[in-house]
């Protein structure tokens, strides 16, 4: 999986897969597969290679200012999921082209909500040592 930002090769993967995330998926998918936890605010995009082929194939955030380009070597076919439910067969000839939309979504979130706290609660972080 060759990986471009917008005029610059970052790296060729050599993986099952590779994972796309924005921090709000971050802890999900991504995570699972050694992936880092990204604070929602920040606009990144994640990179977490999925059984890499070498030990020196790291998961990488990349500014969410780039479109990320996506695409394999002409002989290769691919597949792409997107949240799970979308599928799409790809072909070397084609590239995948991904970043933030212009348009935004403001969520309604609870009084007093804490993120680290979430974190702690669901990774059973220190288990209550401070």
């Amino acid at each position: 999986i060759c990986v471009s930002a917008e005029k610059s090769m970052i790296c060729s993967y050599k993986a099952d897969g590779l994972i796309v995330a924005t921090p709000t998926g971050s802890t999900a998918y991504s995570l699972s597969a050694g992936g880092p936890i990204v604070m929602p605010r920040i606009k990144a995009i994640v990179l977490t290679p999925l059984a890499p082929h070498n030990l020196t194939t790291r998961p990488i955030i990349l500014s969410g200012d780039e479109k990320i380009i996506l695409s394999l070597n002409k002989d290769q076919k691919g597949c792409i999921i997107i949240d799970g439910e979308i599928e799409k067969e790809v072909s070397g000839e084609e590239e995948i082209s991904i970043g933030y939309s212009d348009k935004k979504i403001r969520l309604v979130l609870p009084e007093g909500r804490d993120y680290y706290g979430i974190l702690r609660d669901k990774l059973k972080w220190g288990d209550n040592l401070c």
